[in-house]
């Protein structure tokens, strides 16, 4: 089942956002296995991301490559909301 991720990371920059995707994320050139949809915008309070993935499996599976990349900008620990999807369209 799809599955929506949000996560609020507060007192991160859009620069420190963009080093994480250039070496682990969708910028990075490696394929995101699971991820249909990536958005992530910035706030009075640092970034917020929500992604949608395929399946829990598929954002766990991506966990080892992100988090590590995540922790070496700085970012903070933080919990992601995740909720199942009743209904996802992308448009291709």
């Amino acid at each position: 089942m799809a599955l929506l991720m949000e996560i609020d990371y507060p007192g991160v920059t859009a620069e420190q956002y963009d080093e994480v995707q250039e070496t682990a994320g969708t910028r990075s050139g490696r394929p995101v296995p699971g991820l249909l949809g990536h958005v992530a915008v910035v706030t009075g309070d640092g970034v917020r991301v929500v992604d949608v993935w395929e399946s829990r499996e598929a954002l766990e599976a991506y966990l080892p490559v992100i988090l590590p990349a995540t922790k070496a900008a700085g970012f903070p620990d933080a919990a992601p909301r995740l909720s199942e999807i009743h209904n996802v369209f992308i448009p291709h």
